[in-house]
């Protein structure tokens, strides 16, 4: 599946290509063929498992040491849905997958680390549990990666390395491999990009949804390259945003290089307890409904007016 998957997206992108350029019975043919995969797919991977019920099959799936490849749907699938990918695949598979991650979770050792590969391991799990918004599974696996990819006392002490070995309690562990293995690297780099979470994947509407690790406390990038829509034209632009989170509160900088026309932004994670969100946004107040998305909530806040080129937003949690 970790095969055929991407396959299936790359029809579905290069129809999307097709009928933008005219090529209509092109883009036909390449629909009804991705068609042809996805019921073949349908078909051929799913298995029913006691305790699990209907996942994804590993011995058809899934390679390396964990199987984790069986979570295909959603750490390839933000390559093409974006980063809310969980509410934009079909409804069997998106809770096909749900159960699959409950399968795979049990296969790290310790808990919540699967480092025999990096990217294959580390790094499919940990931005499956981001996608789906399960951030207290995520705190600890993004946990591991940063300590398996820091090495104080070595001359590069921040490079990916391919595998790691840890100790059973956790206490010790050692980097083993190429340091800086290109398909590690990048699934590391592919994780830090789904916690900033800065999505131009539409080219009419600019997504910011940002998965701050619970025991993070605050993050800043700038300068972060985004098409979109800006003055009714499509730009490249360069985004810097700062977050800050409380146990309660979440504070969002965001500022372009100029006005965009289109964007939303989701705030959060918030604890299950809240039931609103009062929000204050460049001195104006409002309050926002909040949604159970994983383990935590979210709000969605949209902006449409393209005249501002910075926002502040400050968001605290409303308990009654």
């Amino acid at each position: 599946m970790y095969c055929d998957f991407p396959c299936y997206l790359g029809l579905l992108t290069y129809a999307e290509m097709a009928e933008r350029s005219g090529r209509n019975e092109k883009a036909k043919r390449w629909r009804l063929q991705a068609k042809r995969l996805f019921d073949a797919m349908e078909a051929y991977y799913p298995i029913t498992i006691d305790t699990w019920g209907d996942v994804w099959n590993p011995k058809k799936n899934a390679m390396f040491e964990y199987l984790h490849s069986t979570l295909a749907p959603a750490c390839i699938g933000m390559d093409y849905y974006g980063y809310d990918v969980m509410n934009k695949l079909p409804p069997d598979w998106r809770s096909r997958t749900e159960r699959t991650y409950q399968m795979q979770l049990t296969k790290n050792q310790p808990p919540y680390a699967a480092t025999a590969g990096i990217g294959y391991g580390q790094g499919y799990i940990t931005q499956t549990a981001l996608l789906m918004d399960r951030m207290s599974d995520a705190d600890k696996m993004v946990e591991w990666m940063a300590k398996v990819c820091f090495a104080p006392r070595l001359e590069h002490p921040f490079r990916v390395p391919e595998g790691a070995v840890i100790s059973d309690n956790g206490l010790m562990w050692r980097r083993w491999g190429d340091l800086g293995n290109l398909y590690q690297l990048v699934e590391v780099l592919h994780t830090i990009h789904l916690i900033l979470g800065i999505d131009d994947l539409n080219p009419n509407q600019l997504v910011i949804m940002p998965r701050l690790p619970l025991s993070w406390e605050s993050m800043e990038v700038q300068q972060w390259p985004v098409r979109t829509m800006s003055g009714g034209n499509s730009r490249l632009l360069n985004l810097a945003m700062k977050t800050e989170r409380t146990k309660n509160s979440v504070k969002i900088n965001v500022s372009f290089r100029q006005p965009v026309d289109s964007f939303k932004i989701r705030l959060g994670p918030f604890e299950t307890e809240a039931v609103s969100l009062e929000v204050i946004c460049n001195g104006k107040k409002k309050i926002e409904p909040l949604e159970q998305s994983g383990d935590t909530k979210w709000a969605w806040m949209e902006f449409q007016d393209g005249k501002e080129n910075d926002y502040e937003i400050f968001s605290k949690t409303i308990n009654n």
